[in-house]
């Protein structure tokens, strides 16, 4: 070779060197990183292929697509190749090949879905809707151990709900109900962010659950479905009165309608205005604060009014009547409390006359300043709370930073000029985790500095639907109690056939319960799921003590006391109805003679020993639980 081939030779293995120092990332490092990625994506797609939702814009197309794009060709690497370069193409290729099948396999995962719920499935949980609540109950009976098939619109957004098979369907078609076997479901919840819409698929699988031809034994064998109803139908309505003229509606027409062959399926509507107001006034009684407070009864202020605005005002009258404290009182303050006030007054005859419920127009966000207020407005709520004293303060906007704004109102006012000096109790949409901004409240129940989260609607809907068995019992055993004591009288319903009305009304003296525990003097740490006192020991074994004195002096005094605050309470409930005192009961005018204060009462010694036996019933239930 001579010098010039040489020097030749020399400078082409120079280029080499620096051909090599440019582009070796492309060469050894780009290859195993991409051959890496492309290997854990590809286990990766393996591992979560059960989650995908079948669509091209699901997370294995993502995954292939993107990676496609990134890896070399054949024309990139055939003359710069390596075993790296090697390695990353057929793991390239093999992560391709497994995300085209996965593609293909999670396309047909919610046809096959569907079939296996509409031919095999039995005894499985069903949720139709994709709202928040029905995402939660979704995920509640999951972890219970459940299985879950959750129906939602072709529109709801891609998730990834582990453990939760999703079909999309649309609910403009009540076929739905049949393509996925709902009749065959254990549990069916319906929540699809329309009432009439939640309302009407209820009440077309009521319909459809009658009529179902019942198969015969071996075909539901082999089809593994051995159910021809669900066990429980429930409805999430927003709309207090359409919950409950609904439920008093279809109630009717189930005890008109069953026979002996086949009961009809009776729905559970979970209203979360009232659940919210119950879970509230349980978990916080206000008869213990205001008592602490040293005040002659409880006085409630609630900001706004809308749905959950008017469940407290029941629950805080009906709940709140304890010891020797004095009938609740309640003040609403709204910037259009006076359109609110003649609402409520078409809507509820009576009873803004036969208690003390008032609307005061307040604009809580006005200047602290008094000229920003009619005269005398700011100094009338200041003699009020000093009158009766301030227990505690509820904050119901709809919106979540209405409310926030609201409560930090509440503050200034409080801090300035000495009003509003009680505990903010605050509604709120979002769970807990996303809402604390406030903190945790702590501390004595009575001070006037706390506040306080109420529970979302996802959250008390959520525990009702698993502790309502719990709920009801003590209240189907109260109407038990009522029918046996009236034996005899040939009008007794069974708790099966009671109007939805007259359950509820059971539900609501259950709730009362706190209060004649606290004013015999039993002590408890709080409630437990179902609603129910929890007793220390001691407190237990002076209940039982009661319940076996065999009436004597002492322990007819107790319940004789019980009875009259029991007979308070009813009077209450009854006057939150619309009912008055009439000289004579008229059920179209709504009067009734015995609303009258209990001392007035004119009975005769069997309708005390009646009374009595009705208390001891409760006493009995709380000792055992």
């Amino acid at each position: 070779m001579n010098a010039f081939d040489r020097q030749a030779s020399d400078t082409h293995k120079a280029g080499e060197r620096e051909l090599f120092r440019g582009h070796g990332i492309f060469k050894f490092v780009l290859p195993i990183v991409l051959g890496i990625s492309a290997f854990v994506l590809g286990v990766a797609g393996w591992m979560f292929s059960p989650s995908f939702d079948g669509t091209f814009k699901s997370f294995s197309d993502v995954i292939v697509r993107v990676v496609g794009t990134f890896l070399l060709n054949d024309s990139q690497t055939k003359d710069v190749g390596n075993w790296a370069t090697q390695l990353g193409k057929i793991l390239a290729a093999l992560t391709t090949a497994s995300g085209a099948i996965l593609i293909a396999v999670a396309a047909a995962r919610e046809a096959i879905t569907g079939i296996s719920t509409r031919y095999l499935l039995s005894s499985h949980t069903l949720v139709l809707g994709d709202t928040s609540i029905a995402r939660h109950i979704a995920e509640d009976f999951r972890r219970s151990g459940h299985r879950v098939v959750q129906v939602v619109p072709p529109e709801a957004p891609k998730v990834l709900p582990f453990g939760v098979a999703r079909v999309r369907m649309g609910f403009e078609n009540a076929a739905i109900l049949k393509s996925v076997a709902a009749h065959h479901a254990r549990f069916v919840f319906i929540d699809t962010g329309s009432v009439a819409q939640t309302l009407g698929l209820g009440r077309t699988l009521m319909d459809r659950v009658h009529a179902e031809p019942t198969a015969p034994s071996l075909l539901r064998r082999i089809r593994r479905q051995t159910r021809t109803q669900p066990d429980r139908l429930m409805l999430h309505v927003s709309d207090t009165l359409l919950a409950r003229e609904f439920a008093d509606f279809v109630s009717t027409e189930v005890r008109e309608k069953s026979d002996d062959k086949r009961t009809r399926i009776r729905p559970t509507i979970f209203d979360e205005n009232w659940l919210i107001a119950r879970q509230t006034l349980g978990r916080y009684p206000l008869f213990k604060i205001a008592a602490a407070r040293g005040q002659p009864r409880v006085h409630a202020v609630i900001v706004g009014f809308g749905g959950l605005a008017e469940q407290l005002v029941d629950q805080v009258m009906l709940t709140s009547i304890a010891g020797t404290l004095g009938v609740p009182r309640v003040t609403i303050l709204d910037r259009n409390a006076r359109i609110y006030e003649q609402e409520f007054r078409v809507r509820r005859p009576a009873v803004l006359d036969t208690l003390d419920i008032s609307f005061v127009e307040f604009d809580i966000g006005a200047d602290l300043d008094s000229s920003a207020h009619p005269p005398g407005q700011i100094e009338g709520l200041l003699a009020s709370e000093k009158t009766d004293g301030l227990t505690a303060i509820f904050v119901t906007h709809p919106s979540d930073d209405s409310v926030l704004r609201t409560v930090m109102q509440l503050r200034r006012w409080r801090e300035h000029l000495g009003i509003f000096n009680a505990s903010i109790y605050y509604a709120t949409n979002s769970e807990e985790a996303a809402f604390n901004i406030l903190g945790e409240p702590s501390g004595d129940e009575a001070r006037p500095d706390r506040f306080i989260r109420m529970q979302s609607p996802s959250e008390v809907i959520s525990k009702a639907i698993f502790a309502s068995e719990s709920i009801d019992r003590l209240a189907q055993v109260l109407h038990e109690s009522y029918l046996k004591n009236r034996s005899g009288l040939g009008d007794g319903v069974s708790w099966q056939d009671l109007p939805e009305t007259l359950r509820r009304a059971n539900i609501r003296a259950c709730d009362h319960i706190p209060a004649k525990l606290w004013t015999l003097g039993c002590d408890d740490t709080g409630l437990d799921d179902a609603g129910m006192p929890i007793l220390l020991s001691t407190s237990r074994d002076n209940l039982l003590t009661l319940i076996a004195a065999d009436r004597s002096a002492h322990s007819l005094d107790l319940l004789r006391k019980l009875g009259s605050l029991e007979h308070e309470r009813w009077m209450v409930d009854r006057k939150l109805d619309g009912w008055r005192y009439g000289a004579e009961r008229d059920d179209q005018r709504l009067l009734h003679p015995l609303i009258v204060p209990a001392s007035q009462l004119q009975k005769s010694p069997d309708e005390i020993a009646k009374d009595l036996e009705l208390v001891l019933t409760v006493l009995r239930f709380v000792a055992k639980s």
